[in-house]
């Protein structure tokens, strides 16, 4: 049984906007799963560029292919938040997954695998919000 995780794009832009200048940034993970039936961190929020105490990401695109199944949480300051399950193979380019999880501490841009005897792989790009700073 493992987990892995390889960040593989980490940008914070300064985009100037109508009353001032609003930031953003992408990220990409993948994450790695080899007959994996735990929950484990996905993404480590507070260790990206620019991150802030409250920052948060929401999931623009995914890319999988696995046996099992993966359940995506946002992590929350009390409970965490579902924000998708995987199985099989696919892609989702659909409307962007807010992290809707009430959390402003360290850990509120943090993701969570939960695994159910999961073996392959997600490649997760997310957008970093306006509380990321350049």
């Amino acid at each position: 049984m493992a987990f892995a995780t390889r960040n593989i794009r980490d940008t914070v832009v300064a985009a100037g906007g109508q009353g001032g200048t609003s930031q953003h940034g992408t990220v990409v993970v993948h994450l790695d799963h080899s007959s994996d039936s735990a929950t484990s961190v996905a993404l480590d929020a507070s260790a990206l560029s620019g991150h802030a105490n409250g920052a948060k990401l929401s999931i623009k695109r995914i890319w999988w292919g696995l046996a099992g199944s993966v359940e995506l949480q946002f992590v929350g300051a009390s409970a965490d938040t579902h924000a998708i399950r995987l199985t099989g193979a696919g892609d989702y380019t659909g409307p962007a997954i807010a992290n809707n999880a009430t959390n402003t501490g360290a850990t509120s841009g943090d993701l969570e695998s939960v695994a159910a005897a999961a073996t392959g792989f997600i490649i997760l790009e997310l957008r970093k919000d306006a509380s990321f700073t350049a």
